[in-house]
């Protein structure tokens, strides 16, 4: 969904994606996928996670996401809702944003300073026109 030259967008020392192991989630009426991107050092890092609800109690589970972090704060105009979140307490933030059925989320690790909003925008709105 996302190349490496997309994510060094954000991340300019971004090295190639790969996917990594999501757990198995499909009893709580969802499915995850999730790829990574590492830089140097690896703790610094980019992921996109792509959830899909198969039911509403799944979705109900996906849309817990969009309401962490110590900072929370609506988006507008990407997908049926978004968030901006940081939660400063385990050096993270990201953007959130749901479109039906399905929700996208990419999540800074250990940035310092933080990202700012607007540069993870072209990642989520691409990500939502793959689904």
């Amino acid at each position: 969904m996302l190349t490496l030259s997309d994510v060094q967008g954000l991340f300019p020392g971004a090295m190639s994606g790969e996917e990594q192991q999501s757990p198995p989630t499909e009893d709580l009426g969802f499915w995850s996928r999730d790829c990574k991107w590492e830089g140097n050092p690896t703790s610094v890092s980019i992921e996109l996670v792509v959830f899909g609800a198969t039911t509403r109690d799944g979705l109900a589970g996906v849309k817990i996401a969009a309401s962490t972090g110590t900072t929370n704060t609506l988006v507008s105009g990407l997908g049926d809702e978004a968030h901006y979140w940081e939660e400063e307490a385990v050096g993270t933030n990201g953007l959130w944003a749901l479109k039906g059925s399905y929700s996208v989320d990419v999540t800074a690790y250990f940035f310092d300073p933080f990202p700012p909003e607007p540069l993870f925008h072209p990642l989520v709105e691409k990500a939502l026109g793959e689904l």
